[in-house]
């Protein structure tokens, strides 16, 4: 105890080392010296033995606190990201902040769009829904489908025809996007929905009518 009320934690992980970890004071104390160095990786492999002390909420929170820092940690590799993807529990898998983070470090590449994907059908999140319209040129056509599809069960969802907007226009289907942004606004109106049809408003020469949605996109946060 001596060593890690002298926030010596190095010195207490070396002595804990030593330990087998079956004794639930020794893995809290790692906890709390890995925990106190930032060593994300040491604590996502502790995490086996932390979810037997905790709490199932306690657990899952944690667990979502320490993906989410090691995630974001430079220099992590896209493979080392993937491993440590596929071992977390279910409900922390499909939370929003954790997807958006993975999706974000695996540069929006297919595996993003799998993840994606999954996790809307799972846990369906405006963010989410619109981060699926972001995730680049390389699934454009296979995206849309999805959101097609999407859009029978949730026709009124703001964040899908923000999605669908998206998609329409890169895909060069002004007609449609600008269709769909009108659509999202009306459902509920968001500062990127906004911007997005003032931008298109203004490319057709509409310039009043893409000041007052750059003047409501300003109000909103």
């Amino acid at each position: 105890g001596m060593n890690a009320e002298a926030g010596l934690w190095d010195n207490c992980l070396e002595a804990l080392s030593e330990v087998t970890l079956n004794n639930h004071r020794v893995v809290s104390l790692k906890k709390d010296a890995l925990f106190n160095l930032g060593d994300w990786q040491g604590l996502l492999e502790l995490l086996p033995h932390l979810k037997k002390l905790m709490t199932i909420e306690a657990y899952d929170q944690f667990e979502k606190d320490v993906v989410l820092a090691r995630i974001c940690e430079p220099g992590l590799s896209e493979d080392s990201a993937r491993i440590i993807y596929k071992n977390l529990s279910k409900k922390v898998r499909v939370d929003k902040d954790v997807v958006m983070s993975y999706c974000r470090m695996m540069k929006m590449n297919d595996d993003a769009e799998n993840v994606l994907r999954q996790a809307i059908k799972e846990n369906w999140q405006p963010e989410l829904v619109e981060l699926y319209g972001d995730l680049g040129g390389q699934s454009l056509n296979k995206r849309l489908k999805q959101a097609e599809t999407w859009y029978k069960k949730h026709a009124d969802d703001a964040a899908l025809q923000l999605c669908l907007g998206k998609l329409h226009e890169q895909l060069g289907d002004r007609g449609k996007a600008r269709e769909a942004f009108e659509r999202s606004i009306a459902l509920q109106s968001t500062r990127e929905a906004n911007i997005r049809l003032a931008g298109m408003l203004s490319f057709d020469g509409e310039y009043l009518k893409s000041n007052n949605h750059l003047k409501s996109a300003l109000k909103l946060k």
